[in-house]
């Protein structure tokens, strides 16, 4: 905020100087803050392949997904808290223009150098709005690629589950199949070893009594 209190020093005459300064230091956050969203955005479409920086395949792993979709939620807050500081910026540029419309730059009572302050504050204002109207449509293009990052993560996430559950179920087919052959080569054990023992001996244990 200092340095933009240094650059608008020459109109430290006009009532505006202070507003204008806290709306221009809040403005400035706010692209850096969509800036911010931007390169995340596009790190994330390098990874998941789609989007306007994807890649050609999907590099991430199922462990980075529950990363990738918390850093989404937090840009997606961002663009929102965003939308909020601008209506703020927008209506401190309403206001001083408004005041400055009902008091008249021209006012006789006002220096030369007010006057002067005043005009150069209104004419930036005019640019600004439209810096703080490139920021706001910005931050609305970001919000559509982040809920389609949000969408091509879900939709991994759905993949992975259905890859998981017939390897479970595939599993469970195998694991049936062991255990019946395993039921088999016991009965197959049981048969042969009744053959080859002595015929006394198979006699006395059927013959014994049940305890």
């Amino acid at each position: 905020i200092f340095r933009n209190l240094e650059i608008f020093v020459n109109h430290s005459r006009s009532a505006a100087y202070l507003p204008l300064v806290l709306a221009v230091e809040n403005l400035n956050r706010r692209e850096r803050k969509v800036r911010g969203v931007l390169f995340l955005i596009r790190h994330i479409e390098s990874k998941t392949g789609h989007g306007s920086w994807g890649g050609h395949e999907f590099e991430i792993q199922g462990d980075n997904i529950t990363q990738l979709t918390a850093d989404l939620g937090s840009a997606y807050n961002d663009l929102s808290n965003n939308i909020k500081h601008l209506n703020m910026v927008e209506e401190i540029f309403s206001h001083i223009t408004e005041i400055f419309t009902k008091l008249d730059v021209e006012s006789s009572t006002k220096g030369r150098r007010t006057k002067e302050s005043d005009k150069s504050i209104l004419a930036a204002i005019q640019l600004l709005k439209e810096q703080a109207t490139a920021v706001r449509e910005q931050g609305t293009y970001l919000e559509t690629r982040v809920r389609n990052q949000s969408t091509v993560l879900f939709s991994f996430l759905t993949h992975q589950d259905s890859v998981t559950n017939i390897q479970i179920a595939n599993s469970s087919i195998e694991l049936a199949d062991v255990t019946r052959r395993d039921g088999s080569s016991m009965k197959t054990v049981a048969v042969l070893m009744m053959g080859f023992l002595p015929a006394t001996f198979v006699a006395a244990l059927f013959s014994m009594q049940n305890v």
